[in-house]
């Protein structure tokens, strides 16, 4: 059983001893046949202007038939509900073309998106991964408070695993609005991609206009 902890800090009206306390904000437990909360939080965090806590596992989500390998992790919000959290499930990765396994946590950009990456997942026949799992994806996710009633998930590059490499597990990072870093475990000569400074380099844009969309369940 994975959880999820926050480690108290101190305010003007609190004492150390009052403010150094380590609190359990979530378990991710086994129940009904699997982990519909998702296992094995990994990646980082990111927080919002209202408070809420938004982050991915790498395995779990919505029942899969088709083994663990496409229980293949979820994205979801931790909201503040008195002294309480509430978790909801904005999205369940079921692998293939769609990603799996998200490794590195979320960046949540300017304009309310949340951007990352699968470690599996996007093109089954790309270079070296013989078992057509996918080498990875880039993906951002659109939010139910941000303008997609449903949560969207937008799918910006999958990786062929030859010059743009293969299997990113790294968290991003914007250079700008326009352009992305990151890097990915194996692949090209180099690992880095989209951090090159030649001209090149692939530009990502947030989804606008809208690129190839997933919808997925309410948030």
């Amino acid at each position: 059983m994975a959880s999820l902890v926050l480690l108290g800090w101190l305010s003007s009206s609190e004492s150390a001893s009052a403010a150094d306390k380590l609190v359990t904000i979530h378990r991710f437990a086994f129940a009904n046949g699997g982990y519909p909360d998702g296992r094995y939080p990994n990646g980082d965090l990111v927080i919002d202007a209202d408070g809420s806590i938004y982050g991915t596992t790498q395995e779990g989500g919505e029942a899969c038939p088709g083994g663990q390998y496409s229980c293949g992790g979820t994205i979801f919000r931790l909201s503040p509900k008195g002294k309480s959290w509430k978790l909801n499930t904005l999205h369940s990765f079921t692998g293939g073309e769609k990603g799996a396994t998200p490794r590195a946590g979320l960046l949540l950009n300017s304009t309310g998106m949340l951007l990352g990456t699968t470690y599996y997942g996007g093109d089954a026949d790309c270079r070296f991964e013989t078992r057509g799992w996918g080498c990875g994806t880039i993906f951002a996710f659109g939010l139910p408070r941000r303008g997609f009633p449903k949560g969207k998930l937008f799918m910006l590059h999958a990786f062929s695993g030859d010059q743009d490499g293969r299997f990113p597990d790294n968290l991003l990072s914007m250079a700008n609005e326009t352009r992305v870093h990151g890097t990915t475990k194996l692949g090209a000569a180099t690992p880095a991609w989209l951090s090159r400074s030649s001209s090149s380099a692939p530009t990502l844009t947030p989804p606008s206009p809208r690129p190839k969309a997933m919808t997925t369940s309410p948030g």
